[in-house]
């Protein structure tokens, strides 16, 4: 395969380095993208584990402070009495207790704002003592965080306002008289209220939000207020979440590729999640890769051009050469005045370019040289010969003269006196005037 200089460089230097350059930013979105990868995952987990953490501490807290109040001695003791009220007279004790419950209630729901709603109701269900007054006298009896409370356990359950449609959980804590349980104290917290201080303060790139889910797949918590409440329990990435329990899932969301990863809060069984939509929080990398392109395809236009000048230049001064050498061994001695004026330029080249054009010059002047000297040797031998054929004619006598080699005599006639030519005269003489006739038959 016949490959000019122009090519040569174009595929044995551009080629490699465009190889190269695009190995190096393949390898550096690789790189890029797994440190991105890495350091999205430590920070992601670490957030999610402050979140948990802190809804777990704000749960627990709650949760010890009603479960500190259901084992308040005037707690049991007022229920103790309501108990024997029902076959006697309710005394001034009684009153004295539920007037001082009901302070003590109203100051929880002030001190903790997270709770809406606090109560106080017997085994049978019948609210006694609420914060709001038009609950007491209800039933509640058919809550299943009461029920679950009347067995010795917390269930939270989330409850949404007829009124207004705000979230709130609901949980029951007993109340105990050694074994047995003789009520329950239940409380409603304001799961808008929390998700305030907790989940809405996460903002993790433009997508990136922290919720909270119940066990149910109801959407508790949200930046968006407009999506709490919404039912996802039948989705499979929540199906696969909640038997899971903790870790990391990808998933698709409205034509989104979405990055979650979720938690469990153990006392209120809740599932904690934080979602990111993976373009958002890629961004840098492609960012990054979209820079490092268009770097690498400057870099290989810049370096296409600098070959492509320098090939050119270098191949115009050897076409030329070419060119010159090409004429000289058809015997070409006599070049155009722009011809040769290009010749003496490119021998002012620092190169080994300019080094061939010197020695093409120096080669052409030496020829020139070389013809002029042979012509004047077949101008003076043919001026002696005329004159000798003039002098053998007026004396009639033969005249012998050496030959320029000095081996062979000839004579005025052209004969040598032995009968030989000198082959080396012959030889030198034909060479000279066949290149003395092409230069004179063909035109410059």
């Amino acid at each position: 395969m016949n490959l000019s200089i122009l090519q040569r460089m174009l595929a044995f230097i551009l080629l490699p380095a465009i190889i190269g350059l695009i190995a190096v930013t393949a390898l550096n979105y690789h790189s890029a993208n797994t440190a991105l990868n890495n350091q999205i995952n430590e920070e992601l987990q670490l957030v999610l584990h402050g979140q948990k953490v802190e809804l777990s501490n704000t749960v627990n807290l709650l949760s010890s402070t009603m479960t500190n109040f259901a084992c308040n001695t005037d707690v049991i003791k007022f229920l103790r009495l309501k108990e024997s009220a029902d076959t006697e007279n309710t005394n001034d004790e009684t009153a004295v207790l539920e007037q001082k419950l009901k302070e003590n209630i109203l100051q929880l729901v002030k001190n903790y704002g997270l709770l809406r709603d606090v109560g106080l109701v017997d085994k049978n269900g019948t609210v006694l003592i609420h914060s709001t007054k038009s609950f007491i006298g209800n039933s509640v009896a058919d809550r299943k965080y009461f029920q679950a409370a009347l067995q010795g356990g917390i269930e939270p359950v989330t409850i949404q306002s007829k009124a207004n449609g705000r979230l709130s959980s609901a949980a029951g804590f007993p109340v105990k008289d050694g074994d047995s349980i003789i009520g329950v104290v239940y409380t409603t917290t304001a799961l808008e209220e929390m998700a305030h201080t907790t989940t809405d303060t996460v903002q993790i790139a433009q997508t990136g939000k922290c919720f909270v889910y119940d066990k149910t797949g109801k959407l508790l918590m949200h930046p968006d207020t407009k999506l709490v409440g919404a039912e996802d329990g039948s989705q499979p990435w929540f199906q696969y979440m909640l038997s899971a329990q903790a870790g990391h899932y990808e998933y698709e969301q409205n034509d989104a590729k979405m990055l979650a990863y979720f938690d469990r809060i153990p006392l209120a069984d809740w599932l904690i999640i934080i979602s990111v939509e993976k373009n958002d929080i890629l961004a840098p990398v492609r960012s990054m890769f979209t820079q490092s392109v268009l770097a690498a395809c400057l870099t290989m236009l810049i370096v296409g051009l600098i070959i492509v000048f320098v090939a050119k230049d270098i191949v115009g001064v050897l076409r030329k050469l070419a060119s010159f050498i090409e004429r000289i061994a058809r015997g070409e001695l006599n070049l155009p005045a722009d011809e040769e004026a290009a010749l003496v330029r490119g021998g002012k080249r620092g190169d080994e370019v300019g080094i061939m054009a010197r020695g093409t010059k120096e080669m052409l002047d030496g020829l020139r040289r070389l013809l002029n000297t042979e012509e004047q040797k077949a101008e003076a031998e043919e001026a002696a010969k005329k004159s000798g054929s003039r002098h053998g004619r007026s004396t009639g006598t033969e005249q012998n003269r050496q030959c320029p080699a000095g081996k062979y005599a000839f004579s005025s006639t052209g004969i040598a006196a032995d009968s030989h030519y000198c082959f080396l005269c012959f030889r030198t003489a034909f060479s000279s005037n066949r290149a003395f006739r092409t230069r004179r038959t063909k035109p410059s």
